[in-house]
């Protein structure tokens, strides 16, 4: 598990300098869940999974406000030192991003040599911006988030996190 500051679940701003929480899973979550940055720089957040088990797919929506950060592209993390990233076996994506109402689109599946699922946590997708305007904004995690296991039925995720963003 990680540790790590606790974003809001709503549009609202949160003063997270205080609120050290854990991150109890299934989860999905932006990594880090606070970035601060400047006007036109570039910076990068994860979309990660937490405390899961016979994992297969993830469908994710991350709602950003297009006034402020400009989406640039994003990378597949093919890492071992996550322990999502450490099967023998492919990962499928299809990642879209609609600029015109800030929202990107993530659907993953893994296939791997067994019928198992993986377990464990990990960053799966890096997603790179830029800042436009000074703000204090949030990368939105939608209620349409989904995990599902080896038999393509659902995995029930306990919580979402947003990410937060500083741009001075």
């Amino acid at each position: 598990m990680i540790m790590g500051l606790l974003s809001c679940v709503s549009e609202e701003i949160a003063d997270l300098d205080d609120s050290i929480i854990e991150i109890i899973g299934p989860a999905i979550l932006m990594n880090p869940l606070e970035i601060h940055t400047q006007v036109n720089e570039h910076f990068s957040i994860n979309l990660r999974l937490e405390d899961v088990s016979n994992f297969m797919g993830v469908f994710a929506e991350i709602e950003y406000d297009i006034e402020f950060l400009f989406y640039e592209n994003y990378e597949l993390i093919e890492t071992d030192s996550s322990t999502l990233g450490v099967f023998d076996g492919d990962i499928f994506s299809f990642i879209e991003n609609d600029t015109d109402d800030g929202l990107i689109t993530v659907s993953l599946s893994v296939a791997s040599g067994t019928m198992e699922g993986l377990a464990g946590e990990g960053d799966l997708v890096q997603l790179n911006f830029t800042a436009t305007q000074q703000a204090e904004t949030i990368l939105i995690l939608t209620n349409s988030c989904r995990l599902t296991d080896n038999n393509m039925d659902e995995i029930p995720i306990v919580n979402l996190y947003n990410g937060v963003i500083y741009v001075e």
